[in-house]
C-alpha cells in the first residue's frame, strides 16, 4: 500500500519516558515546515514505567498537520524485536532511526527529506 509520506523516523524506546520526550521536543522544535507528511514511529518495548503516559500527553500537546506520532506497543523485550515493529509498521520510502537519548538538530528532517 503507497503512502504519501516519504519518511518515518523510529524511535525504539525501554523505560526512559525523560530522555524519551526531550527527544520528541527536538524534533518537533527542529523548524520542519515541508510539504511531505513525517511519521514519527515511537515503539515502546515493553515499557513498565510512565512512558505510555508521557506519550499520551505528548501527543495531545502536539497534533501538528506535518508530523505525524504514532505510538506503537511491543511486548517482547529487546531492541532487535522493536527495531523490526518499526520497520514492519513504516510504508515509506525512507527510515530514520534515532535513538531515545539523541536530540536533532535545525533542518534534521528537511535535511533527511
Amino acid at each position: 500500500m503507497a503512502e504519501l509520506n516519504r519518511l518515518s523516523i523510529a524511535i525504539c524506546t525501554y523505560n526512559r519516558s525523560a530522555s524519551l520526550i526531550q527527544t520528541l521536543d527536538s524534533i518537533y522544535h527542529c523548524g520542519y515546515k515541508g510539504n511531505e507528511i513525517v511519521d514519527i514511529l515511537v515503539v515502546t518495548n515493553n515499557c513498565n514505567d510512565d512512558t505510555l503516559a508521557h506519550l499520551a500527553e505528548f501527543k495531545q500537546a502536539h497534533q501538528t498537520t506535518q508530523l505525524a506520532l504514532n505510538l506503537i506497543s511491543e511486548p517482547r523485550s529487546g531492541k532487535s524485536h522493536a527495531l523490526n515493529t518499526a520497520i514492519k509498521h513504516s510504508y515509506h520510502d525512507l527510515i530514520c532511526f534515532i535513538d531515545d537519548d539523541q536530540t536533532v538538530r535545525s533542518g534534521f528532517i528537511q535535511h533527511h527529506c
